[in-house]
């Protein structure tokens, strides 16, 4: 076996210390560890042709779990004619679409009972991953007509939108994030290097060296006890800043598990958010399963709101996944029954949407964020 397997995947483990090794102080950014990590061309871990949701991956998502997020989405995505003088929407787009499920679950319900709506819509999903690519074109074969396949770069580059809505499902929790310790009195940004005594990646401290950081710590008042981890989620700030400009009228629509700043950078948050999911196991080391796990951290929805505002997005509501899925009527699905067979369609029905509300990792962890722009 080569030595590297034992780190994850050996070729992007290889491309790692390759770029270790030609960095100044033979150390790179957490920011782009993660970024290989993740997003590496072939080898990264939402790049590789292999299944990351559902049974035979490493995490689930609320669509996995019956169809009633996608039918609570397509309930609040009907609203907007009413809530927008009668003009009709024109568009959807799915930004980290995955394996299609969740468009599945919101074409089907619009088709049914939005007929209106479906009827005049178009339906864009963004994904990076060719593996899950495929795998969308197969399952939305159905509403082929109504759906567009399309690459971010892109999507970036047609038309600002009018009457649309954009939405995402887990999205923002995978962007690449800065890593910052406090040490000695000052925070500084934790580097990533290869130590080849052990053979493992090792974590290094270095001064700041992006205003953007500074600026962070600044905004949210940042100033936790000595050896206080936290992340920086500049890229999602980013990301909403360009949808502002792009998104002309309509809603954009963040799911996603987070919470305001002053929860994330709080006393009992001393050693971050950082998580990473490994065939369901949770854990907290970035630096084993390379390339074969998955690596997040919460949102910090106070941040988003911001970026939206400074992009002209106005917010709508900030709520909870369960709130939120109460509001759209998911308590009008859940049937009477006798049946003592727990494995009947109903009783799986109802058992899902219980999980939907009651579980403790989406119900209350999960937020949903709606900001808008009127338009003319």
């Amino acid at each position: 076996m080569n030595a590297f397997e034992l780190l994850g995947e050996s070729r992007l483990v290889e491309h790692i210390i390759a770029s270790i090794e030609q960095a100044q102080h033979r150390s790179i950014s957490f920011y782009d560890y993660m970024n290989m990590c993740l997003y590496q061309d072939g080898i990264g871990y939402y790049m590789k042709p292999e299944s990351k949701i559902g049974k035979e991956g490493d995490f689930y998502t609320s669509s996995s779990i019956g169809p009633f997020m996608g039918q609570m989405l397509a309930a609040r995505f009907a609203q907007y004619k009413a809530e927008n003088n009668g003009r009709l929407l024109h568009s959807i787009t799915e930004w980290g679409s995955g394996t299609g499920k969740l468009a599945l679950q919101i074409l089907n319900e619009l088709q049914i009972v939005y007929p209106e709506v479906y009827n005049h819509i178009t339906y864009d999903m963004v994904e990076v991953s060719p593996y899950h690519q495929a795998i969308q074109r197969e399952l939305l074969d159905a509403h082929i007509h109504k759906v567009r396949f399309i690459d971010e770069d892109s999507w970036w580059q047609t038309p600002p939108l009018q009457d649309a809505i954009i939405f995402s499902n887990e999205l923002l929790d995978a962007f690449p994030v800065h890593l910052l310790k406090k040490n000695n009195g000052c925070y500084q940004e934790v580097y990533v290097t290869y130590e080849q005594s052990t053979g493992q990646f090792v974590e290094v401290l270095r001064p700041i060296a992006h205003d953007e950081l500074y600026a962070y710590l600044e905004r949210f008042q940042i100033n936790g006890a000595e050896g206080h981890t936290m992340e920086v989620n500049l890229a999602s700030e980013a990301w909403i800043r360009r949808i502002g400009a792009k998104l002309r009228s309509g809603m954009l629509v963040t799911i996603d598990y987070g919470d305001e700043a002053a929860e994330l950078f709080g006393a009992h948050r001393h050693k971050g958010t950082l998580m990473c999911y490994h065939q369901h196991i949770a854990h907290d080391n970035p630096y084993i399963h390379v390339g074969n796990q998955d690596i997040t951290s919460h949102i910090n929805f106070t941040s988003c709101i911001q970026a939206g505002i400074e992009s002209g997005l106005i917010p709508t509501s900030y709520q909870t996944q369960r709130q939120f899925l109460i509001d759209q009527g998911i308590l009008s699905k859940l049937q009477d029954h006798m049946t003592t067979d727990p494995f009947s369609p109903v009783a799986k029905s109802n058992r899902a949407i219980r999980q939907l509300l009651l579980g403790d990792t989406m119900s209350e962890l999960f937020k949903v964020l709606i900001q808008h722009r009127k338009g003319d």
